[in-house]
């Protein structure tokens, strides 16, 4: 669920690694909080690209009243617990060693 931005000056497969990460991702949390996986159907009916839907659910669950950043945080750990990463978050400059999620 995390991934390093190349530099703007860097193109080609960095890039594409990285805009593939950034949807996955945003794939995994859209599914968490729907509670299961977000039919095609529900984007293409509103005519939306599916990335704009899945922005879209997301935002509107963290904007629900009485939504606390546990809650948020709680669900961001369930997505990440249901989809481990083998990469290294052991970056150079990372304040703390451990994933940040």
């Amino acid at each position: 669920m995390r991934s390093v931005r190349p530099r703007w000056s860097v193109r080609g497969e960095p890039w594409n690694i990285f805009q593939r990460a950034l949807f996955d991702s945003l794939v995994v949390l859209s599914n968490q909080v729907n509670g299961r996986p977000v039919s095609g159907v529900r984007w293409r009916k509103l005519r939306l690209t599916e990335d704009a839907y899945r922005r879209t659910l997301l935002w509107c669950w963290g904007d629900e009243p009485e939504r606390t950043t546990a809650e948020a945080a709680a669900m961001i750990r369930a997505a990440a617990a249901l989809h481990p990463s083998d990469g290294d978050h052991n970056l150079p400059g990372c304040p703390n060693l451990k994933n940040m999620v």
